[in-house]
């Protein structure tokens, strides 16, 4: 008895596997017919590509990235138009560097001038406390001309 309920449990057992696997297998049959039907309605609804114009010329000094057009004289072309990027490039470098330099400049300008902005609204607010507070901050011997007239003034107010 045992080896007939085995065997009727096989069977059970490979006809569900066999109804599973057809039902995966119309699934990806189902899926791949959509996706090819989708595919062409997409094509289709595309539009048609834009007639080419006349490209303006290559300036290399106009603002924005561009591309040099294709240059004629094969590689010698290439090699010139690579030159000249790299040219380009190396200046900009440089005047990224000197940006960044005077960036630094005037940060550190904004340093100073904050603490003195600041103790002069507090003096003006009557806050003489907090003004001497941050006159005691700054290094005096650091600050230019003009920021040490503004120290001054500031200074001699509060005296």
């Amino acid at each position: 008895m045992s080896d007939t309920n085995k065997n009727e449990n096989n069977q059970g057992n490979n006809n569900s596997l066999f109804l599973y696997t057809s039902l995966i297998f119309i699934a990806a049959i189902i899926i791949i017919l959509f996706a090819y039907f989708t595919q062409t309605k997409v094509e289709r609804a595309q539009p048609s590509p834009i007639p080419e114009t006349e490209a303006a010329p290559y300036d290399p000094d106009a603002a924005g990235p561009s591309i040099p057009p294709e240059t004629e004289g094969g590689p010698q072309g290439i090699a010139k138009t690579a030159a000249q990027l790299s040219q380009d490039n190396l200046e900009l470098l440089e005047e990224n560097r000197e940006l960044h330099n005077r960036l630094d400049e005037l940060e550190e300008k904004q340093s100073v001038y904050e603490p003195l902005i600041e103790a002069y609204y507090a003096k003006e607010n009557g806050n003489t406390e907090r003004a001497k507070l941050l006159l005691e901050s700054i290094d005096y011997t650091t600050v230019t001309d003009e920021e040490k007239l503004l120290y001054d003034t500031i200074k001699s107010d509060l005296q």
